[in-house]
């Protein structure tokens, strides 16, 4: 069982060090957007990045959809609001 749970938090801090890139990425993305005056919500790729996801992650969709809505609504949130990031 400890190896296992080992295991599982080995995973988790994957996890979280992942989401600590992807939301820098995003922070650059927003500053990009700032720049071109382009709108931080993007609800068509998001429609789109949901429907690939859910049909190849093998996880259900359901958990898939509330997953990288979370995701999303915090990426969108480090596009607005850059100077939160900056210690990353």
């Amino acid at each position: 069982m400890k190896l296992w749970r080992d295991q599982i938090e080995k995973i988790d801090e994957t996890l979280l060090a992942l989401l600590v890139q992807r939301m820098n990425l995003a922070k650059q993305i927003g500053d990009y957007k700032k720049t071109a005056q382009i709108q931080v919500e993007d609800p068509s790729r998001e429609a789109e990045l949901l429907e690939r996801y859910s049909q190849t992650a093998g996880l259900s969709p359901e958990f898939i959809e509330k997953l990288f809505k979370e995701i999303f609504e915090e990426s969108r949130k480090v596009q607005g609001l850059h100077d939160e990031w900056e210690r990353f």
